[in-house]
């Protein structure tokens, strides 16, 4: 007796404290409350109690309808009613509660709970708070007045994009005719890419999910054999996306001159954006600057997918250095990385709009990892026809009929090696224009050039002194040459590039095969360059001793 006395006292301490444990956990989550089909509240958590302005005593047993409203009915369309007879989940149109001095809104559901008999043993109530929610739709009313705003500040800070702002502020209140009118502004804002650049080949598409968006790209010749490379994708669609586009478009070209320091060009770029947006709005952009002469790219990225580069082996890199949203904080960090290139590469750009579509299956959104590992499949097809096969592959694994972001790509292919290992002579050359280009076969040619050369410097008024030690400086190179020519009986031609100007001489030649002694006489190859050194101010010559560049200055004579 005595035992069993001692068990029921366990059993209700471990009741008491089980149920200690329950409502603690409930009171952890959003307001909810446990309501049999009679109406009368079982249970509630502390949250419900709060919101009802009432304590548990006062709550339990009650009916919900009295404990709410003070009423002695049910109240009309009563969603817990309609869960008791349908026996599935009820939704409450979105609500208003005043808790202290606060207003608050809340979508209510009711999900009912089956006993074994599959009767609706009692009802769960659970009210979410959508408050938040609720302040952006206010928000994004005030959206457009914000943008007309905008819209005005950037027409005065620049005239060249003020007839663009017009035209896109004035379509805001005209018909999809005029939109289409600010289609076309925008797309003179992007650039029309040729084939080729040097040794690149470029191939770009551009897919606006509305008539206009917040995609932009751009490729930007910046001289000295160097090509920027511009990729930038604006939050949000359509209009509000559009003019910030516009934006960073203008800051773009506002501070292009810094284009050797790409850290300081993005953060110059955040600044724009941070000084004249209250929008909310953000951009991830990757800007590069490919070096001809190196295949080199340095690049910065700022938040934005990381472009891959395919090689002819079919392996696959990805440029992504570390970087962070451009916009949004006063001074972010990005890190700024290079990368060689190799004749094959191909460089692939491309917006989040291109990946960040549900697959077919409804099992996701496809990833970053997944778009790429299609490209890596696709890399060995030509560079024009990758975003073909991409398209198609899409259409068969995801929704790509129903996206709802804008689509940017852009390919480069590296055609060749830079031209540093292609043209090595250019490397000494000023970088004015007037280079000419020859070949020497024999001593006919041999005099035309000279005469050639001589017109130039007496054109130039070259010294008498110097205008002697280029003459026996380009005697002793194309001598060297011909002469070892045809000891080695070989029919070659010297490829000559020359360059006379009034502040300087330049001359190189280049061969298949050696015709001057680079090193001591040891090789018994032409007279060498040690007499060139006495004539010339400076000279280039590969150990190979196929190529050599003499160098003179028109500096006055010293009498």
């Amino acid at each position: 007796m005595l035992f069993s006395i001692i068990r029921v006292a366990v059993n209700r301490r471990k009741t008491h404290f089980i149920k200690n444990e329950l409502q603690t956990i409930l009171d952890a989550l959003e307001p909810v409350a446990l309501i049999d089909p009679n109406y009368n509240i079982l249970r509630v958590n502390q949250l419900y109690a709060s919101i009802v302005g009432k304590s548990y005593k006062q709550l339990l047993g009650k009916k919900c309808y009295e404990a709410h409203f003070n009423r002695k009915t049910p109240c009309p369309g009563c969603q817990l009613y309609k869960a008791v007879v349908e026996k599935k989940p009820q939704l409450m149109a979105a609500s208003q509660w005043n808790i202290g001095k606060h207003k608050v809104w809340y979508d209510v559901s009711f999900t009912p709970v089956f006993d074994r008999d599959k009767k609706v043993k009692y009802v769960v109530e659970t009210k979410k708070d959508i408050t938040a929610l609720h302040k952006i739709k206010t928000a994004l009313e005030e959206q457009k007045l914000i943008l007309e705003h905008k819209a005005r500040e950037l027409a005065d800070k620049n005239h060249q994009l003020s007839l663009a702002y017009d035209q896109l502020e004035t379509a805001l209140a005209e018909k999809d005719h005029d939109l289409e009118m600010a289609r076309d502004i925008q797309q003179s804002l992007l650039p029309n890419l040729p084939a080729t650049y040097g040794h690149l080949h470029f191939w770009e598409n551009y897919e606006p999910i509305q008539h206009i968006g917040g995609d932009l790209y751009d490729l930007i010749p910046l001289g000295n054999q160097k090509i920027g490379v511009f990729i930038g994708d604006v939050s949000g669609h359509g209009l509000a996306a559009a003019f910030v586009a516009a934006m960073v478009k203008l800051s773009l070209y506002n501070h292009i001159e810094k284009y050797y320091d790409p850290q300081r060009f993005f953060k110059d770029i955040n600044q724009d954006l941070k000084n004249h947006l209250r929008t909310g709005l953000y951009l991830t952009a990757f800007w590069g600057v490919i070096d001809l002469k190196t295949n080199k790219i340095k690049y910065v990225r700022g938040s934005h997918p990381p472009p891959v580069i395919i090689g002819r082996d079919n392996s696959m890199r990805q440029l992504d250095s570390k970087g962070m949203l451009i916009g949004m904080l006063p001074d972010p960090f990005f890190d700024v990385e290079v990368e060689q290139l190799y004749p094959g590469d191909k460089l692939l750009f491309f917006t989040d709009g291109c990946f960040n579509i549900e697959k077919k299956d409804r099992s996701g959104f496809l990833s970053y990892a997944d778009f790429i590992g299609i490209l890596h499949n696709l890399g060995s097809l030509p560079l024009d026809s990758i975003y073909g096969a991409l398209n198609l592959r899409l259409k068969t694994d995801t929704t790509l009929s129903k996206v709802d972001d804008d689509r940017t790509f852009v390919g480069i292919e590296v055609l060749k090696k830079p031209l540093n290992e292609r043209y090595k002579y250019l490397l000494h050359f000023p970088k004015a224009k007037g280079i000419c280009r020859c070949r020497v076969a024999n001593r006919n040619d041999f005099e035309l050039l000279l005469n050639k050369i001589q017109s130039k410097m007496k054109k130039n008024e070259y010294s008498e002194r110097n205008y002697s030690s280029i003459e026996n400086g380009v005697k002793e190179v194309l001598e060297s040459a011909l002469v070892q020519f045809e000891k080695e009986k070989v029919n070659i031609k010297l490829n000559i590039a020359w360059t006379v100007n009034p502040d300087l001489f330049c001359l190189s030649c280049t061969s298949t095969v050696p015709f001057c002694e680079v090193s001591n006489g040891k090789t018994g190859v032409g007279k060498g360059i040690f007499l060139l050194r006495t004539y010339m101010d400076e000279v280039y010559a590969e150990e190979s001793g196929t190529s050599v560049t003499i160098i003179k200055r028109n500096s006055p004579s010293i009498v």
